[in-house]
């Protein structure tokens, strides 16, 4: 009876565990993401990539490309997203392990006002760029990962009105 019980606990534990470790995602794999700030509304997404790790990103042909150690993956820019127009004047300036998360805040280089956004937990460096959207909206592209855990995403950054 007491092994019956220790392994009904032992089934439940590893499926608390399990779920808590990893970030709900859809079953097309993009998981809401959305930033906490008193001036911007800060809202996008993320999902895996198929890469051995992340190194660079870069604008060709009006798409983002994601570069690897030995592949790059392209994909298309969010709507809004002008890739004539980059906006440098978001830092990222602290990273916080949070357990199963990873806590960013990028600051506003003119401003100083800044968001903070909370990603799958990694020890590797977010690699991200700006570009410049209709209406004051901006459009943070984000990609990061290695060993085969890698993610690409955006967030689009609007003042609050």
């Amino acid at each position: 009876m007491r092994i019956a019980t220790f392994t009904s606990f032992l089934a439940v534990l590893a499926l608390v565990l399990s779920a808590c470790s990893h970030p709900a995602a859809s079953p097309t794999g993009v998981t809401e993401v959305s930033g906490s700030s008193p001036k911007y509304t800060v809202k996008g997404q993320y999902s895996p990539l198929t890469l051995d790790r992340v190194d660079s990103l870069t604008i060709e042909s009006g798409k983002l490309v994601i570069h690897g150690s030995s592949a790059s993956q392209t994909v298309d820019l969010p709507a809004g997203a002008d890739p004539t127009k980059p906006a440098p004047h978001w830092a990222l300036t602290t990273e916080t392990d949070a357990g199963a998360q990873r806590s960013l805040v990028f600051t506003q280089s003119e401003s100083l006002d800044d968001f903070t956004i909370e990603l799958p937990a990694a020890s590797v460096e977010v690699h991200y760029g700006v570009l410049t959207g209709p209406n004051g909206v901006e459009v943070m592209l984000l990609a990061w990962g290695e060993k085969s855990r890698c993610y690409w995403g955006y967030l689009t950054i609007r003042p609050k009105a």
